[in-house]
């Protein structure tokens, strides 16, 4: 009985000088991974504030390509690659920031966004290099990530962004082109809701997606950046989960009511 104490003593020392090295962080997207190691009884007894954190609804609407905005429980509302005119309706909304992952008027029209609010930008310039972001909106943590996407001249630099909001991990893909490398994956880390595109030309094909969804393992994908091509969303839609069409253009989504397998839902937007 002493000989099991002890053991047990040991390990939760080691779980504690592990919590108190990977700092305030833990508990993120990216670490989530390591904590997983451990039994959540223990993780439970040690860590308070992570059982304990936040799991209200966040509600993600899609407005066509990679326009989104997403809110957390809290009404935090964040922007993504607001689009110009290009045939979709112009939304009206006042979201606390924007985030754009290309420098391109289909993904950077921030001046038809209300509100005037900060833009977070994947790339610095004229996008010729990458810029980091990783920073919190009232309580949602954003960080990016760079990636390479396709054109008609080879690879472009771009970037995906990850919005961690009421336990869950929402990842942007931006315009990715190509299957992710093990130094982006490690980056991206645990990802319970991805946003993917599936167009070609410019960005993946629904084959390369498919491929990108077996590297990362979502709970749920939403399609994007297809340009209601049913021939794209028909083939993406094609793959061992459970695809559901959505007449709405918004998911409400939330840490305890994830699909235990991959789960892909297409929005229809307005």
């Amino acid at each position: 009985m002493k000989r099991a104490r002890f053991a047990l003593l040991t390990l939760i020392s080691w779980i504690l000088l592990l919590i108190v090295a990977v700092g305030p962080a833990a508990g993120g997207c990216k670490d989530l991974n390591l904590v997983e190691k451990f039994p959540r009884r223990l993780l439970g007894l040690l860590s308070p504030k992570k059982a304990a954190a936040a799991q209200g609804d966040v509600k993600i609407q899609w407005f066509g390509h990679n326009y989104f905005l997403i809110t957390s429980s809290q009404g935090t509302q964040i922007a993504t690659d607001p689009f110009g005119r290009i045939g979709y309706p112009i939304p009206e909304i006042y979201p606390h920031v924007i985030t754009v992952g290309r420098e391109h008027p289909n993904h950077n029209s921030v001046g038809l966004v209300g509100g005037h609010p900060p833009v977070l930008r994947g790339l610095a310039g004229r996008g010729e290099e990458w810029n980091r972001v990783d920073t919190h909106i009232r309580e949602v943590h954003i960080f990016n990530i760079p990636i390479y996407q396709r054109g008609f001249a080879g690879q472009y630099k771009g970037a995906a962004f990850v919005f961690e909001a009421d336990d869950l991990c929402i990842a942007h893909l931006g315009d990715l082109g190509s299957e992710m490398n093990e130094d982006q994956l490690a980056a991206l880390g645990k990802v319970d809701v991805v946003l993917i595109p599936i167009g070609g030309q410019f960005t993946m094909d629904p084959i390369t997606a498919k491929e990108v969804m077996a590297q990362i393992k979502p709970k749920i994908a939403i399609p994007m950046h297809f340009y209601d091509n049913e021939r794209l969303l028909s083939e993406f839609l094609k793959g061992n989960w459970r695809s559901v069409r959505s007449e709405s253009d918004t998911l409400v989504v939330n840490k305890s009511t994830l699909p235990p397998k991959t789960e892909v839902v297409s929005l229809h937007h307005r």
